[in-house]
């Protein structure tokens, strides 16, 4: 998986107020057995869910789609979360009892990140996301990101959070792209002050000490309460669908 530098995707905790702030979640107890057996019989405990810490390179991300009559004149973006709040319990033995907790404030979403893009097309382009993200100036970039925070758009003054709760986790093969997925996660996902409940494919993979986990859930703007951007009377705009994209690497907290 691509390597990211911790100046993008720092997982940095920020302060909440209390009446947002979210709770770590506590491990699952162990279950004694009601008579002790034998030394050399005894089973080892079962520990439950694990707390992990997501790396640097760990990514959150959302996937536009340009589109109108003049869709060349428009750009596929690249949006990530440079600073976050996860909280993540993963159980190995059974890794549907895992837990999982996020959030971020709007205002520290970036937008077409030009070494983020490189680093991550070619995943995005073997999920069959997009073929290839805008090559933007940096005004540009700071334009588009001006009006993504606009009142009529994610309007961070009102609506400062974006927020994933994980609701649980089955076992079910799926298909995206050329990724093959293990499981589905059902996932409550709150946008601009509106909640929506959505199953995604997720998968896990070992890796040295740690975990990879990786997910892709589409969504549509209109759901959250938000008109896609159209400008020059609609011939230039963003699609109304677009996918949250999960690639995250987790250690032993």
């Amino acid at each position: 998986m691509p390597g990211i530098s911790p100046r993008h995707t720092s997982a940095r905790r920020w302060a909440l107020p209390p009446a947002v702030a979210l709770a770590v979640g506590g491990l699952m107890a162990t279950q004694a057995s009601a008579q002790d057996p034998p030394a050399s019989e005894e089973q080892p405990a079962e520990l439950g869910p694990q707390a992990m810490e997501f790396s640097d390179e760990s990514l959150f991300a959302v996937v536009t789609h340009r589109g109108g009559l003049a869709g060349s004149l428009a750009h596929n973006h690249f949006v990530t979360a440079d600073e976050y709040l996860a909280n993540f319990a993963y159980d190995p033995v059974d890794p549907t009892r895992s837990t999982l907790r996020f959030s971020t404030l709007v205002e520290d979403l970036t937008i077409d990140d030009p070494e983020l893009q490189a680093a991550w097309i070619d995943r995005i382009r073997t999920l069959d996301l997009v073929e290839e993200f805008g090559d933007l100036s940096e005004g540009d970039r700071a334009k588009v990101r001006r009006e993504m925070l606009d009142e009529d758009q994610l309007d961070p003054d009102n609506f400062p959070l974006i927020a994933a709760v994980l609701q649980g986790i089955s076992e079910q093969t799926s298909r995206v792209g050329e990724v093959d997925f293990t499981h589905v996660a059902t996932v409550e996902v709150t946008i601009h002050g509106t909640t929506v409940t959505r199953e995604v494919p997720v998968r896990y993979e070992n890796e040295a000490d740690g975990l990879r986990i990786e997910a892709v859930g589409r969504f549509q703007f209109e759901e959250f309460g938000i008109e896609p951007y159209s400008a020059f009377l609609g011939t230039v705009k963003v699609q109304n669908d677009f996918e949250i994209y999960l690639n995250l690497r987790a250690d032993p907290a």
